[in-house]
């Protein structure tokens, strides 16, 4: 097969693929509120969900300027301990199940 032609094949399959994504995304993120409100989310709930893709955004943001100046074995042992220390922040909000303190 031609170098040229699978490259070509290649871009054009990631091309549809981001053509594709969003088209998923958007029909989600509509009724995902309403899923949340039937099993008892209120505003706050939702809107903290809906607001995890923002976040994500930032930290990739911030995670190519730290790869331009940390060493990447150091970063890779960052990256991997941050999700474990932000799941022990999120229980210490909530009562281990899952579910919202009443104060």
């Amino acid at each position: 097969m031609d170098k040229k032609y699978r490259f070509y094949k290649d871009a054009f399959l990631i091309a549809l693929a981001n053509f594709i994504w969003p088209l998923g995304y958007s029909s989600y993120i509509n009724f995902f509120p309403i899923h949340i409100r039937q099993l008892g989310g209120n505003d706050f709930v939702v809107s903290l969900i809906i607001s995890i893709p923002l976040f994500a955004g930032i930290l990739c943001i911030i995670g190519g300027i730290l790869a331009d100046y940390m060493d990447r074995k150091k970063l890779c042992c960052l990256v991997g301990l941050l999700p474990y220390l932000l799941r022990w922040y999120g229980l210490m909000l909530t009562d281990g199940n899952g579910f919202w303190r009443e104060r």
